[in-house]
């Protein structure tokens, strides 16, 4: 299986953290979304992929360059969506569009 390697830049202290695998960009992105979103100085760190790891060969693979992939700033101002459940019966699903007239939606 091959398993992407990715570090977090921290632009404070100006060094490449210890690096790390995920199996894919969209869930390392994920993990380091999670881990910066609570954090005082997320605008602080951001995500690199940095090559990738062979566990049949035991070869590492390194990128020309750090590709970077997200900042904490962008975590930060991601634009989340507000979740309007009076456009939903208790069971989630979607009102019937009479209703949504009659109750002004």
């Amino acid at each position: 299986m091959f398993l992407n390697l990715y570090t977090i830049y921290d632009t404070v202290a100006e060094v490449f953290n210890k690096p790390f695998a995920d199996i894919n960009d969209a869930s390392a992105i994920r993990s380091f979304s999670e881990s910066v979103k609570d954090q005082a100085h997320k605008n602080d760190y951001v995500l690199y992929h940095i090559g990738g790891f062979d566990d049949n060969s035991g070869q590492i693979t390194a990128d020309k360059a750090p590709l970077k992939l997200k900042s904490g700033f962008e975590v930060k101002n991601e634009n989340v969506v507000p979740f309007d459940s009076s456009e939903y019966t208790q069971d989630g699903q979607p009102l019937p569009e009479q209703l949504k007239k009659q109750s002004g939606i």
